[in-house]
């Protein structure tokens, strides 16, 4: 009997010591070995995401969970994973996705008791199921949304301050109930997710967690996707490069509107305050992201507001100004951009206007719409007269290369009070603007790189969107499992850094957001797969 155990023991010892051996090659140069070059991995890896979420509209962004997971598979494919040694589950609630999480981190722990010392190494990628509104869905799946609170009494004081304030409240005690019942399994569902995952950490697993923060929980690595500070930051530098509003004047501003998605939370999942609180916070981190680049430039007059929404005293937390509820179709958007560029029956025609951000392209189509219902003419091509509409076509097809040219200032609409021979800021003669110049279509920012909207920017009504570096954060984070597996930490990968994060340090892998415009996007999107050629109308 003793001599079995000691033979069982050995030849435990033994596989345990061929698997921790087998990893220990460093991946390729590039971090990406191929599937025929790369070392056996050893371990195993299990993704948690949520379900894919949904939109109220035909417009889909590109990014979703569906998307990544298979990416990402192939990604530790070339890392010398296996494929038995991935393993993924979508939960549609936190509910579902703790359960998942605790089922499989129980099941595990047990099994490794039985190996002793063993066990494989194991790390889990968990994708925080948080509960978006319709309003973050425009962005797509993998924008970092506020968590919920585990501690359900706080949130539910306010909520009765604020339905005492006018907020509607579910009809009736039963209502009521319902609503604290809701809100305690949703508590209930945060504490069995985090302390499964603290119980992995305790078992030797590794924990990974994507976009979605939890305080409670110090992961081996945090994967930032993306944000909304980061996604209004992207739209304004784009905006600011663009239009060139470093060689502008107060003479000659460029006009800018900022129109930041807000308003009610979805109410058929989201009618407590906590969802709508997520909500606003959401929109003044977009705010805040924007206004970090604009703030200067409308401080001293080279950007203006047309509807006078910001302007030089305006702040950080001016948001509100520039938030409106856009609704569940893109009517709502249309009129509010309408309405921001109304004049009165005095005026000569319609504002003039350089550049909307539009926040994400669900946005835009409704900004596009009400634009070309105002009489607006013409394309973001027209902002570079040097490139042509066929220009793009012909690049995106790969007929021909598209040459950059600088961006040409527009005409500037004499300021009121200027004297006679004054001079607009790039040393031309302040003058009014033409009725055509009045009416030219502006630049047109978004984000989440809907099907739907690449053909407009082929068209150039659109000039840009944006999306997250799928690929990239699927490649980086294959690196990062085989690293942890194979016990060297993922502190030395390229866009990885310590951070502190809720009160404690963490390792965080971040990648830049993708612009797209029509001078990249054959790179970008069509090459690199993420669109078909005739998804872009080509």
């Amino acid at each position: 009997m003793a001599m079995r155990l000691t033979t069982a023991v050995a030849t435990l010892c033994l596989l345990g010591g061929m698997a921790a051996c087998s990893g220990t090659r460093p991946p390729t140069e590039t971090g990406s070995p191929t599937a025929t070059t790369a070392p056996r991995a050893s371990g195993s890896v299990a993704v948690f995401t949520p379900s894919d979420g949904i939109t109220f509209s035909q417009h889909t962004p590109i990014n979703k969970w569906a998307t990544f997971t298979p990416e990402l598979k192939e990604a530790l494919g070339k890392h010398g994973f296996a494929a038995s040694a991935f393993s993924s589950a979508t939960g549609r609630s936190m509910d579902e996705q703790s359960r998942q999480v605790q089922d499989y981190v129980v099941s595990h722990s047990g099994h490794r008791a039985g190996k002793g010392d063993a066990a494989e190494p194991t790390t889990l990628i968990v994708a925080p199921a948080t509960r978006p509104d319709a309003l973050a869905r425009q962005y797509g799946d993998y924008v970092a949304y506020p968590m919920l609170n585990s501690r359900p009494s706080e949130s539910s004081g306010r909520s009765d301050r604020t339905r005492a304030q006018g907020e509607k409240r579910p009809s009736g005690e039963n209502g009521q109930d319902k609503d604290m019942k809701g809100k305690e399994e949703e508590a209930q569902a945060y504490r069995r997710l985090v302390s499964s995952l603290k119980l992995a950490k305790r078992e030797g697993m590794h924990v990974v967690l994507l976009s979605s923060d939890l305080a409670e929980v110090v992961p081996d690595l945090m994967v930032d996707m993306s944000n909304a500070e980061q996604i209004g930051r992207t739209q304004a530098q784009q905006l600011v490069g663009k239009l060139e509003l470093d060689k502008a004047s107060s003479n000659s501003p460029r006009s800018i509107e900022v129109l930041i998605p807000s308003g009610s939370p979805d109410s058929d999942q989201h009618g407590e305050d906590s969802a709508e609180s997520s909500a606003e916070a959401f929109a003044q981190q977009s705010f805040k992201g924007i206004w970090q680049v604009l703030a200067p430039y409308f401080k001293d007059g080279r950007a203006v507001s047309p509807s006078g929404r910001l302007d030089a005293h305006s702040g950080e937390d001016s948001w509100r100004a520039v938030a409106f509820d856009p609704g569940t179709d893109t009517g709502a958007s249309a009129k509010q951009m309408s309405a921001r560029l109304e004049t009165d029956a005095r005026s000569s025609g319609a504002q003039r206007i350089d550049g909307v951000i539009a926040m994400n392209d669900f946005i835009a189509s409704g900004v596009m719409d009400a634009l070309g219902d105002m009489g607006y003419t013409g394309s973001s091509a027209d902002v570079n007269p040097q490139i042509s509409i066929g220009d793009i076509v012909g690049n995106m097809t790969g007929r021909k290369d598209l040459q950059r040219h600088p961006v040409p200032r527009p005409q500037a609409s004499k300021t009121p009070g200027a004297s006679k021979g004054e001079t607009d800021g790039h040393g031309g003669a302040a003058e009014d603007t033409s009725p055509s110049d009045q009416h030219r279509w502006p630049i047109v920012t978004g984000y989440g790189a809907y099907i739907d909207n690449i053909p407009e920017i082929v068209n150039g009504r659109q000039w840009m969107t944006g999306l997250e570096d799928r690929h990239g954060l699927a490649a980086s984070l294959a690196e990062a499992c085989w690293r942890l597996n194979t016990g060297q930490g993922p502190a030395s990968l390229p866009g990885v850094s310590d951070q502190e994060r809720m009160g404690r340090h963490v390792p965080v892998l971040s990648l830049p957001l993708i612009a797209v415009s029509a001078s990249n996007l054959k790179s970008t999107l069509i090459d690199t797969g993420y669109v078909k050629p005739a998804e872009a109308g080509l």
